[in-house]
């Protein structure tokens, strides 16, 4: 009688844990085709730093989000021609909206504009 309740137990004991043990198959999603077919809006501002800037990041389109996208852009601080700063910005995939803040070598008083257009446009 005690080996059959001990067994049963025992069988309880190993069906419980192993029903709780994590699913082992992972799902990876790869896009292989990123045309790009879509709008990337930048603006920027002050950040909440003396020397930081705020840029924000909007695409747009029938692909908006569907790959990691990577580019370069040149801001003015503070309307001066001489405070033009290079920033390299990369959004990941799954994102239609993305900012983020970042150094500055000038002191950033009143705003932060972009000027042209982004560049060096990469999807990963």
């Amino acid at each position: 009688m005690k080996r059959i309740l001990l067994l049963c137990l025992l069988s309880i004991l190993i069906m419980s844990g192993s029903s709780f043990t994590p699913s082992q198959k992972h799902v990876s999603l790869k896009v292989k085709d990123c045309t790009g077919n879509e709008t990337i809006d930048v603006y920027a501002g002050p950040g909440i730093g003396a020397h930081e800037v705020a840029i924000y990041v909007s695409r747009t389109g029938p692909d908006a989000g569907m790959c990691t996208v990577s580019f370069d852009v040149d801001l003015m601080i503070d309307y001066i021609p001489e405070h033009v700063q290079t920033y390299h910005i990369e959004v990941p995939g799954g994102y239609t909206s993305w900012y983020g803040y970042y150094y500055c070598n000038w002191i950033v008083g009143t705003d932060a504009t972009v000027v042209g257009s982004i560049y060096n446009v990469t999807y990963n």
